[in-house]
């Protein structure tokens, strides 16, 4: 396959490929990848689906949380699963908070940083984490946002981070492109 990538900007990464999800009285786990490619299923890991984790971890949280269910396809999906970054064929730029309540995307982001290190990417890599900020890290006022703990209880802080983060962003792709 050609690099057909020329440079990517992640917010929340993800390293893996994982099953879908489908919304039908609440939401189900499919037998089969989230995404495709050309109509066909790219190869995924299996997550550890359990309602009774969420609701557990979300009230802990006292915010939505679906970490539980990603964190051990993250650490030990099949190679296969893994996503092939280092086939990217210019710069990445990944942004996260400290710890993602949805998914572990600041495990992810060092997960793919060390995979671009091993296999010898040659072009920029910069990874920003951020304290105060949700998995919305996106600068719009939005109902949303109060689904998490961080952002109900830090906003002005989250809200820095939104910023920040959409202005290195913009200074990626300007130089990016």
């Amino acid at each position: 396959m050609p690099k057909i990538i020329s440079s990517v900007t992640a917010v929340c990464p993800m390293n893996i490929c994982t099953q879908g999800f489908a919304k039908r009285r609440g939401v189900v786990p499919l037998d089969r990848a989230a995404f495709s490619w050309r109509g066909e299923n790219v190869p995924w890991a299996r997550l550890r689906f359990s309602k009774a984790a969420i609701v557990r971890d979300s009230l802990r949280e006292r915010g939505v949380c679906l970490r539980s269910c990603y964190e051990e396809a993250v650490l030990h999906a099949p190679e296969e699963a893994r996503i092939a970054v280092e086939r990217i064929a210019g710069p990445v730029l990944m942004l996260h908070p400290e710890r993602d309540a949805m998914w572990p995307s600041e495990i992810s982001a060092e997960m793919i940083e060390r995979r671009l290190d091993d296999k010898g990417f040659s072009y920029p890599v910069e990874r920003f984490s951020y304290h105060y900020a949700s998995h919305l890290l996106i600068p719009v006022k939005s109902r949303s946002t109060a689904m998490f703990r961080v952002e109900r209880k830090h906003p002005e802080q989250c809200w820095e981070s939104d910023m920040d983060a959409f202005e290195r962003t913009l200074a990626f792709w300007r130089d990016a492109w």
